[in-house]
């Protein structure tokens, strides 16, 4: 299943990132456990000493069905990923959503040959007595394991108000921790190896040569009137002295160590006086290094504001909003925060609404499938509710541990509910058949 898994990202043109590395490893954890309900289920029939046909029938008949539907809700967790805004997260999300689906129909048109396979082909008359003789030990040993489980259910059934006052405790523990969460920048320390030489160089680099963060303000010509007398070249007076307010005003902002612009470089040059006319302007300028500050069409013109680190990216950018904000600007123009930081604080305020969007669209299809599949509204809801707590703990935990929260750890929340209903399931459904 993970063989066809990455043939068809090939196929499909989908390429390795951060996200899609650990692929082969994800699925190979979350596929076997269908291998594993399917064995165990088979060994469990063929100890009423029954031929290996009615015992393979058997178990595809009562586990068949359970498998299956928990991959399916895995899948629909990981295909609800695909519909994120992050290209990275609906790459992985896709990957991942097409790999259940593979690995699924692997266990179940190959898993039973190769159980037909071992018992009909592999087990010779030596390994029969090989298995006789040590058949004592297996059931000693199988015995206490399922003896503990059997312990656990009557504690369960005994005590059960006690285990859910705990599980309360716990859960109001977690919801406690989940204020703690915080968003994360992703940079180069969040992705790369601690221990990475280049990162190590890197950092050294900005403790000994102060390096610093910066925030542009970009401004545009934006003419709503054909031949109005809005400036339609971005060195007019109106718009410097429009520049040269923001560039004030910035200069005020915390940890600003310097601010770059076109009316800064004009005092400079010019006695602390910009010009009045756009004729003087351009006269000025040509003796000036513009080309880092205007475009070379005379239509857009930077502000830049450096920064000394560490920065407080949050309150940087919602100072430079306010600024932006509360000046008045000429008519004609745009005017726009731009840079990392900007871009960080804007990814900061999606990474909640997407992560919530994809659980939605998870759960919604989840549940809809449960009540086609379990035609109960009691054996839907019951999975559903480990899960919702279960996301509520690793938010909890998240808090705990100080992982910081990001766009790749957003996609959490719908893995989880994929992932983790499985388990539900599986013990659901095999309640109803005990019972």
């Amino acid at each position: 299943g993970v063989q066809w898994t990455i043939g068809a990202m090939g196929w499909f043109g989908l390429k390795i990132t951060v996200a899609t590395a650990a692929i082969g490893a994800m699925l190979l954890g979350l596929g076997v456990e269908y291998s594993i309900f399917l064995n165990s289920r088979y060994k469990e029939e063929k100890k009423s000493d029954i031929t290996i046909k009615d015992a393979l029938v058997k178990t595809l008949s009562t586990t068949g069905a359970s498998t299956i539907s928990s991959g399916m809700t895995t899948m629909i967790g990981f295909f609800a990923l695909s519909l994120s805004m992050f290209p990275m997260l609906a790459d992985m999300g896709f990957s991942l959503g097409m790999g259940i689906m593979l690995i699924l129909i692997a266990v179940m048109v190959v898993g039973p040959i190769m159980i037909i396979a071992r018992d009909k082909l592999f087990t010779k008359g030596k390994d029969k007595l090989k298995d006789l003789r040590k058949g004592k030990n297996r059931v000693e040993k199988e015995s206490i394991f399922i003896k503990s489980y059997e312990k656990y259910g009557m504690i369960i059934t005994k005590i059960p108000w006690i285990v859910i006052l705990i599980f309360i405790i716990i859960t109001g523990f977690m919801y406690y921790g989940s204020n703690f969460v915080e968003n994360e920048e992703i940079d180069f320390d969040s992705i790369l190896p601690e221990d990475l030489a280049e990162l190590k160089a890197y950092n050294l680099m900005q403790e000994e040569f102060s390096s610093t963060s910066s925030i542009y303000i970009f401004i545009e010509l934006d003419q709503t009137y054909i031949d109005s007398d809005e400036p339609t070249d971005i060195r007019d007076p109106r718009i410097i002295n429009y520049v040269n307010i923001l560039s004030q005003k910035a200069r005020q902002m915390d940890r600003v160590m310097e601010v770059r612009s076109i009316s800064n470089r004009d005092k400079d040059e010019n006695n602390e006086i910009i010009p009045h006319s756009l004729s003087e302007q351009k006269v000025l300028l040509e003796d000036i290094r513009t080309n880092d500050l205007i475009t070379e069409d005379y239509t857009g013109m930077l502000i830049k504001v450096i920064m000394q680190p560490p920065v407080d990216r949050e309150n940087t950018v919602l100072q430079i909003y306010s600024i932006l904000e509360n000046t008045k600007k000429p008519a004609g123009i745009k005017r726009d925060a731009v840079g990392g930081l900007v871009v960080g604080h804007e990814l900061d305020l999606l990474i909640g609404p997407d992560s919530s969007f994809t659980a939605i669209i998870a759960f919604a299809i989840i549940i809809l499938l449960l009540l086609l599949l379990s035609r109960s509204i009691k054996y839907t809801i019951l999975p559903l509710v480990t899960v919702v707590v279960a996301i509520l703990w690793i938010m909890g935990m998240i808090g705990y541990f100080k992982v910081g929260w990001n766009s790749i750890i957003s996609s959490v929340i719908s893995m989880t509910i994929g992932i983790g209903i499985d388990f539900g399931i599986q013990l659901s459904t095999r309640f109803r058949q005990e019972l």
